[in-house]
């Protein structure tokens, strides 16, 4: 009985030690997501400015490529900003 307590005590702490490894790489990914999608926009911004005439409308058919960072969501309440990529990072 005592072996199989401490098998529990030891699979328990993998798993701890498994969620916590999984919830830093996501907030890597996450904070290298932003910094990116944030780079990408200010360059598309400044292009932007540099250039003169109408401003350019989003096609009908727009579509993004599946880990392309193309806006930032700010959530003020929370004082969080999301860049959209992937689940591993870009």
């Amino acid at each position: 009985m005592q072996k199989l307590g401490n098998l529990l005590i030891v699979v328990g702490i993998v798993l701890i030690g498994y969620f916590v490894y999984e919830s830093k790489t996501q907030e890597m990914a996450q904070s290298e997501s932003l910094e990116k999608a944030t780079e990408t926009i200010e360059q598309a911004q400044s292009g932007l400015e540099e250039r003169e005439g109408p401003e350019t409308e989003v096609p009908e058919h727009f579509k993004a490529d599946p880990l392309e960072a193309f806006g930032i969501l700010e959530i003020p309440k929370l004082d969080k900003a999301l860049g959209n990529c992937g689940r591993r990072g870009c």
